[in-house]
């Protein structure tokens, strides 16, 4: 750029390998962000590279198609590369969950929705369980943390403390609702 003339965006039409390269570039930059510690930083990577893949395979015949209310079932994307999106996916979901935890005002509602994605691709997913069980119990969602971890977990070890969590979180609320029912029929005397 000489003589301060700014840059405007390429017209070129980018490949769907270019996008999975650019995707896996962005990734592997989140990850070496979040090494260091750079959680907001590592999180913005990590959408850039789910940008890239959701562009994958959307040719002008496709969006026509889409205008037209015709869907694109992917069909046309070869199944080597369906699998390197999903790891991507996988990855991205996984380590934005994961990147948002670390952060000082952790929001849970976003890490479950991200585990969620991560345990549509792959049900048993350890990590995605974990932080899923840490985000609900600390949602205060005790009997949805109990069902995940009986329904997918129950023989992972590391879903052992978040389960006893929530337990106690059970617990802790049917007293307290119990001590409020209680309360409230011992004023009607």
């Amino acid at each position: 750029m000489e003589n301060g003339a700014m840059a405007f965006p390429t017209t070129e039409k980018i490949t769907d390998q270019q996008r999975i390269e650019n995707a896996t570039q962005y990734k592997n930059e989140g990850n070496k962000m979040h090494k260091e510690g750079n959680w907001r930083q590592a999180i913005g990577k990590y959408h850039r590279a789910l940008l890239q893949v959701k562009g994958i395979g959307q040719s002008k015949s496709d969006i026509l198609s889409h205008l037209s209310g015709e869907p694109n079932d992917g069909n046309d994307i070869p199944e080597e590369m369906k699998l390197q999106i999903r790891k991507i996916q996988l990855d991205c979901y996984n380590n934005l969950a994961a990147s948002l935890m670390k952060q000082e005002s952790s929001n849970y509602d976003k890490i479950n929705e991200y585990c969620d994605k991560v345990l549509e691709i792959e049900p048993f997913n350890e990590k995605a369980l974990y932080r899923k069980a840490t985000a609900l119990n600390a949602l205060r969602r005790f009997e949805e943390t109990v069902n995940l971890i009986e329904t997918f977990g129950k023989d992972i070890p590391a879903l052992r403390k978040p389960f006893a969590s929530a337990r106690e979180g059970q617990k802790s609320q049917e007293n307290v609702l119990k001590k409020n029912l209680q309360g409230m029929y011992d004023s009607k005397k």
